[in-house]
């Protein structure tokens, strides 16, 4: 796609070509996907096209996000949200809140994730865009799923799989499995959960999706792990630690750190989970958010009270909970359900 650029002349051709080609790097290499994106939003200005400086402000909040930097993940939103609006582009506007809902799946804020995700689904809906909703259907049922509420999650999810046409992109349809072999692993269904990693794989490889196959190796580490598959489980973490790497984002290398010490927990071997762990916090960074973060704070409580320093175990244990009620509120299990709820009313009264 690079090579299809050197002929272009500073056009709507080649700004479509730009968009298109941040839109994949933001699966593949993040640094990459930045300096393409600013690239395709002078040209945009400079084209005085407000829809596709839109369109690229969305791909710029998505690799912002991906580097957990809040503010200007927010600021490129909103402004596309409002360029969008202003010129009645509703499917730009609902790809706007589908973006707003995933900052604040993010940041673990799971009311205002439910509150955009189903405003972005429904201006699709009015918009009549499939690939929208089927990307909403995907993004609530991966909210589901950061919810521990996975049967809800696959029911959600599957609608977007019905929606899927053989045509849809390849980094839809990966993400579509990801999100379902998500829910399933935490559903306990580990084969069903197998089946969709390895589809996403098959995509991810063909694509060189690094994000994905950083994901599904480490998601899939934690089911060889389960089933007691130890050396196929630490094979697994190896292999994401090396997507992570390819993907230039070093805090994701924290996610099959905190398996492999979850792993050393699981054989006894308590100091070199501590290890683990400590290596993970290592290549933590302040754009990792602490719905992943309370995790290490039990596992280390689980590995120093299998040393006996039940002083410390507690403590891990008092931050883990901590952390983990800032996530799961009465507040935000009623939105989800009211939500649903009405967007369902409104289904049928259509």
């Amino acid at each position: 796609m690079i090579r299809q650029l050197e002929p272009l002349a500073d056009g709507p051709e080649r700004l479509d070509l730009l968009i298109k080609l941040v839109d994949e790097l933001n699966w593949k290499d993040l640094e990459r996907a930045k300096a393409y994106g600013f690239s395709a939003l002078r040209l945009a200005q400079h084209l005085d096209d407000p829809i596709r400086t839109g369109f690229v402000m969305i791909e710029l909040s998505h690799n912002y996000d991906s580097f957990m930097n809040k503010d200007s993940a927010l600021y490129y939103c909103e402004e596309a949200i409002s360029l969008f609006r202003a010129h009645e582009h509703q499917e730009g506007e609902a790809q706007g809140y589908l973006r707003l809902g995933y900052i604040a799946e993010n940041e673990g804020n799971f009311t205002a994730a439910t509150n955009h995700l189903f405003e972005a689904l429904r201006l699709f809906e009015q918009a009549e865009t499939t690939y929208g909703m089927t990307k909403a259907y995907i993004g609530l049922g991966k909210l589901y799923f950061k919810m521990d509420k996975f049967e809800e999650g696959i029911s959600m999810t599957s609608k977007a799989g019905e929606l899927i046409e053989s045509n849809s992109p390849d980094e839809l349809v990966a993400y579509f499995h990801l999100v379902m072999g998500n829910n399933y692993r935490g559903a306990g269904q580990y084969q069903s959960a197998i089946h969709h990693y390895e589809q996403c794989q098959t995509l991810a490889f063909a694509n060189g999706y690094n994000i994905d196959l950083l994901y599904t190796y480490t998601f899939l580490g934690d089911i060889y792990q389960e089933l007691g598959q130890y050396d196929r489980s630490r094979e697994h973490y190896e292999q994401a630690i090396g997507y992570a790497r390819a993907y230039k984002d070093k805090h994701l290398e924290t996610f099959p750190f905190i398996g492999s010490g979850r792993l050393y927990n699981k054989m006894g071997q308590y100091d070199q989970a501590i290890s683990q762990f400590e290596v993970a916090m290592g290549a933590r960074t302040e754009r990792v958010h602490n719905y992943y973060w309370h995790e290490i704070y039990r596992e280390l409580s689980i590995a120093h009270a299998g040393l006996g320093n039940y002083k410390q175990a507690l403590e891990h244990m008092q931050h883990y909970s901590m952390l983990r009620d800032s996530f799961f509120t009465d507040r935000s299990d009623r939105l989800m359900a009211e939500m649903q709820t009405q967007y369902e009313t409104k289904q049928k009264e259509q």
